[in-house]
């Protein structure tokens, strides 16, 4: 694993890097290696009568403080209103460049109808996939990221483009979604691949699925290494 954060600095030398649904808005709390967690929140997906699991959508704003790039665990738990755990997830999708800010989440089932009262998110380095950051000014910016809607359905999608400012090609970059009610709470997200990106390069995207809570009023996203990247 350190290999890969290895082939990735040396390859890649070189806008967004980076109540219902919202826990913890403004708190901090840094982990060992310099992650910091900012705010939290979820959003749910239900299908009543269909025997399914709710489906939700869990994540929390990540900036790393340290000179490293570095590769992340990030935990997610759910806790009803009785504070017991009814349900959790991980997720290790995202490499982050020193100075870097990006949400991190992932899809966590939860028994259907379940009453989510709040996510706790633990965030760790990988100590084996981080090495110092000789370009930090290596980094991907998104543009024309928008909502979209199919009036039909009611499913929505986030759309927009990711811009590589790296001087070598990179595969499987990393678009992380995070979408917000009218307050400017998280009411959650989604995420997507992009396979292949050049110097330069626009590449479009769409989100591989949106789960959220209510209608947002807006979704940013970021795009980032991923684990897979140099591989």
């Amino acid at each position: 694993m350190a290999a890969t954060v290895m082939a990735l600095a040396a390859a890649c030398a070189g806008g967004n890097s980076a109540s219902p649904g919202s826990t913890a808005p403004g708190r901090q709390i840094e982990a060992d290696g310099g992650l910091v967690t900012g705010a939290s929140g979820f959003g749910i997906s239900r299908s009543p009568g269909t025997g399914m699991p709710d489906y939700v959508w869990a994540t929390t704003m990540v900036t790393n403080r340290s000179d490293q790039i570095t590769g992340l665990t990030a935990s997610f738990g759910l806790y009803d209103r009785a504070g017991r755990v009814i349900g959790q997830s991980d997720t290790s999708a995202p490499i982050l460049r020193a100075g870097a800010q990006i949400p991190v989440g992932t899809i966590v089932e939860v028994p259907a109808g379940s009453d989510v009262d709040k996510i706790v998110a633990t965030v760790s380095p990988l100590v084996n996939l981080s090495e110092k950051d000789q370009h930090p000014e290596s980094v991907f910016t998104t543009q024309g990221v928008h909502l979209q809607a199919d009036p039909t359905s009611g499913a929505a999608q986030v759309l927009g483009e990711v811009v590589s400012h790296y001087q070598q090609p990179v595969k499987q970059v990393y678009v992380s979604v995070i979408c917000y009610d009218q307050a400017n709470r998280i009411i959650g997200g989604g995420e997507h691949y992009v396979d292949a990106i050049n110097p330069g390069q626009q590449v479009a995207f769409s989100s591989d699925s949106l789960t959220v809570t209510g209608a947002p009023t807006r979704c940013d996203a970021y795009a980032t290494l991923s684990g897979a990247s140099a591989s």
